[in-house]
């Protein structure tokens, strides 16, 4: 427990040398507690003290003894001695603490506990994020490792952008400089948003450790925030009528073939049920229902899992929102992809020697569904680079004339869903969307003829003709 010190008291002393002459000196009084423990008495004999000179200099300055003309001459220097003396103390025991903390915590602790507030903007700021704890089985409420490695991402802009700039000297005008500076660098506006986000986290830290003071903090980050850069609105660009007609007739000649590779599967998958790429990616066999036993009769996929990019490789996680981890019922044609892409599965560990007797002849549930024989998964980037060049290769194109992306696969089940009159909070929830907002702000304009029907349905139940 840190030690508590006392205002402290000075006072001047005179005693009797053995040569018979009284000498004085003034001396410095305090009073410590080690935590909750007794107060203790503290002393030191004080000569001199700092004094600020007219051009801003710091000198040293000798400590006058009171005569009886004036007996509180040299007081007020003896009170400034007292306080530095005292804040070295404070200062020096911090430290100790500091450094006793470091050789019990790990690095990341150690590393937050390293800075102060004279540490740089930058410095301060990668402690902080360097002493995040990452969700685990043992830490399950750390944060996620992709939202860790956003923070790393985040940072990056900090160390030039506020240069030798001191935590405890951040001011409203540096962080609006610096916003603007990331916005002339072509910077989207959500990477901004991340960083922002990622200082004030830092700088609320730093008010709770006594490093940045209260109003400061509410000076450079305001409640209402006016200068945020928007953030762009997602642009669908769902499958065109004849893209998407020529992915189906593509689709049927790889299943004609019996022997669909991965990469079709994902596509189909992500067809079928508006799933991410990090969920199809990231689905294993325990997670599908084949047989009906779950709430859904006709089987379902409990969307669980996905892959995270983590570094130079992927982590599995769970969805980011209650209502990503969802369940979604199975119709025949999905049931048909499975049941035939666990037969495929099935066959092709079989030829790679994979015994598959103990699993009664079906991939173990930990496999993954779009993944390889050996049980690895579907690597996401090599999915993204494959589409590419498919929709390229089929001129795969989407209804704002772009070429299609493989997010965009999940973007034509949403629209074609609502153009089918599905309603749109059930489409919501298939999508994992927290809120119905959300699904309705993306996809209101996507297909024009919703809104054809939904204006034809209204046509004579306003105004009754007789």
């Amino acid at each position: 427990m840190a030690k508590r010190y006392s205002e402290g008291a000075v006072r001047y002393r005179v005693r009797r040398g053995k040569d018979g002459i009284e000498r004085g000196h003034w001396e410095a009084l305090l009073k410590v507690s080690d935590g909750g423990g007794p107060w203790r008495s503290k002393s030191k004999a004080i000569k001199d003290y700092p004094k600020q000179t007219a051009d801003g200099r710091t000198v040293r300055a000798e400590i006058l003894s009171p005569t009886k003309s004036r007996p509180n001459q040299g007081r007020e220097g003896a009170l400034a001695a007292l306080a530095e003396w005292r804040g070295r103390l404070m200062a020096d025991d911090e430290a100790e603490e500091r450094k006793a903390r470091q050789a019990e915590l790990g690095a990341g602790d150690a590393a937050i506990l390293s800075v102060g507030a004279d540490s740089t903007v930058y410095e301060y700021v990668d402690a902080f994020v360097s002493s995040r704890k990452i969700r685990n089985t043992s830490n399950p409420a750390g944060i996620a490792r992709s939202t860790y490695d956003g923070y790393r991402y985040a940072i990056r802009s900090m160390d030039e952008g506020f240069g030798n700039t001191k935590i405890r000297d951040l001011k409203p005008a540096r962080i609006l400089a610096w916003q603007k500076s990331l916005e002339h660098q072509g910077k989207a506006g959500a990477t901004i948003n991340r960083a922002y986000w990622c200082l004030k986290n830092a700088c609320e830290y730093a008010v709770q450790s006594g490093d940045m003071d209260a109003e400061q903090f509410a000076l450079c980050f305001p409640r209402k925030r006016v200068d945020a850069p928007k953030s762009a609105n997602p642009d669908p660009n769902p499958l065109d009528d004849s893209s998407l007609e020529l992915l189906n007739l593509l689709i049927d000649r790889a299943n004609a073939q019996g022997d669909p590779s991965a990469f079709m599967v994902c596509v189909e998958l992500a067809l079928l049920t508006g799933m991410r790429q990090s969920e199809v990616c990231g689905l294993r066999w325990r997670d599908v229902d084949l047989e009906g036993s779950g709430q859904y009769p006709t089987g379902s996929i409990h969307v669980c899992n996905m892959l995270s990019r983590s570094g130079s490789g992927f982590v599995e996680k769970e969805p980011k929102t209650k209502a990503g981890n969802r369940f979604i019922p199975l119709n025949a044609d999905l049931r048909s992809l499975l049941l035939a892409r666990r037969d495929q599965q099935a066959r092709e560990m079989t030829d790679a020697g994979v015994d598959l007797a103990g699993t009664g002849g079906w991939p173990p549930l930990d496999h993954y569904v779009c993944g390889n024989p050996n049980g690895g998964f579907f690597n996401p980037t090599v999915l993204s680079r494959s589409w590419r060049s498919f929709a390229q290769g089929n001129d795969l194109r989407g209804i704002k004339g772009r070429r299609a992306v493989f997010h965009d696969l999940r973007h034509t089940f949403a629209t074609r869903a609502i153009h089918e009159g599905v309603d749109v909070e059930v489409v919501s929830k298939i999508l994992g969307h927290a809120k119905v907002s959300i699904t309705v702000d993306i996809y209101a304009d996507a297909m024009p003829d919703a809104k054809t029907r939904g204006m034809e349905a209204m046509n004579g139940v306003m105004r009754r003709h007789a």
